[in-house]
C-alpha cells in the first residue's frame, strides 16, 4: 500500500473512532403551541406569516426552552380539545382562567387581564347609555364560540338573542353588516410591559372603525399558557 493511501486510511478510521466515542446530540422536538385561529390581537395574519399577542409569547418561550416552534392554528373552540388529544403541549390562546376549565387544563400564573366589552357601532351609542340598557336589550349580541363572553351574555342578558360565531372578526364583519347590534368580547390589559408596547404601537389591534365599546365587566379575568394536567 502507497503511503498516501495509507494515510488516507487512517484518518477515515480516526474520524470513524471520534463519531462513536461522541454520538450526536438528538435534535430537541419542536414545542407544540396552539394558537387561536383568527383572533386579534392574539393570533391572526399579517402579510402571510403568524403574528399576535400569543404568537410572540410562544415563540419567546420555545427560545427559552432551546426547542424549535411549531405554531397550531385551531378553531378557539378546539383549543381544549386539542391539548387534551395530545396535538399540542400548551395552548396559548388568550384563554380566560375558569373553574369549569381548570378541571380540564392546568393553566400557568396569569400574565394577562381582561374584561368584557360590548362593541358596537357609534351611531348606536346614545340608544344605550349604560351597562343595564345593555344587558336588558333584546336586539341580537354576537359572541365567539366557547368563549366566556358567550356565558356571560347568556347569563346576563336573557333577553337578547345570542348569535354565535367561529372568531371575533367574523362577528365584527357581521357587526358592520347589521345583522346584530353588539359583539361581546374580551379586552385584555397586558401585564407585561412589552406586550404593552406592542399594543400602543398598534402591531396587534382588532378593532374596526366606527365601533365603541362599553365596558360590560371589569377587568377581572386572567388568561396565561395551559397544558394537559398530570404527566405527560
Amino acid at each position: 500500500m502507497r503511503l498516501k493511501d495509507l494515510v488516507v486510511c487512517l484518518g477515515v478510521a480516526a474520524l470513524a473512532a471520534c463519531a462513536s466515542q461522541h454520538p450526536s446530540t438528538p435534535a430537541a422536538p419542536p414545542l407544540r403551541v396552539a394558537v387561536p385561529r383568527n383572533s386579534p390581537p392574539y393570533a391572526f395574519r399579517q402579510k402571510g406569516g403568524l403574528v399576535g399577542l400569543e404568537v410572540d409569547f410562544a415563540r419567546e418561550l420555545a427560545a427559552a426552552l432551546g426547542r424549535p416552534l411549531d405554531l397550531v392554528e385551531t378553531d378557539f373552540g378546539n383549543i381544549i380539545p386539542a391539548l387534551q388529544a395530545r396535538r399540542a403541549d400548551v395552548a396559548m390562546a388568550g384563554l380566560t382562567i375558569t373553574r369549569a376549565r381548570q378541571v380540564l387544563i392546568a393553566f400557568s400564573e396569569p400574565y394577562l387581564r381582561s374584561g368584557l366589552l360590548a362593541v358596537m357601532r357609534r351611531e348606536d351609542v346614545p340608544r344605550f347609555t349604560s351597562v343595564s340598557s345593555v344587558l336588558r336589550t333584546t336586539q341580537p349580541i354576537g359572541v365567539v364560540t366557547g368563549t366566556t363572553a358567550e356565558r356571560f351574555v347568556r347569563e346576563h342578558a336573557p333577553s337578547a338573542s345570542v348569535a354565535v360565531y367561529p372568531t371575533a372578526p367574523a362577528a365584527m364583519d357581521e357587526l358592520r353588516q347589521r345583522r346584530v347590534t353588539f359583539v361581546g368580547r374580551r379586552d385584555a390589559a397586558l401585564r407585561r410591559e412589552r406586550g404593552a408596547r406592542a399594543l400602543a404601537h398598534g402591531r396587534h389591534t382588532g378593532a374596526h372603525p366606527g365601533t365603541l365599546g362599553a365596558v360590560l365587566a371589569a377587568a377581572r379575568g386572567g388568561h396565561g399558557p395551559s397544558v394537559r394536567p398530570g404527566p405527560p
